[in-house]
């Protein structure tokens, strides 16, 4: 799974939040191009539902809740299919 960090990953760590910041910038370009309000906070608690303008907000929602049940493709940030598998 090329995006087991999402769940496996223990959150409080560096390599998790270094994985977090390049899941909001992506989105953050997201909300450039599509040109929408804000940033779908994808965490356990809000599930795509809340929309925010502040990524910090984001970022530690995911650190302190971790992204909802399987949210492999980023279907709200971008992606329309699975990223391709690390090599």
């Amino acid at each position: 799974m090329a995006r087991e960090w999402m769940y496996n990953w223990p959150r409080r760590e560096r390599p998790f939040r270094e994985e977090v910041d390049k899941f909001i910038e992506a989105a953050k370009k997201h909300v450039i191009t599509k040109k929408v309000p804000g940033i779908c906070c994808p965490c356990k608690n809000c599930k795509n539902l809340e929309v925010w303008t502040d990524p910090v907000k984001i970022r530690s929602h995911l650190i302190v809740a971790g992204f909802v049940k399987g949210y492999s493709v980023w279907i709200h940030h971008g992606e329309k299919e699975a990223p391709p598998k690390p090599t």
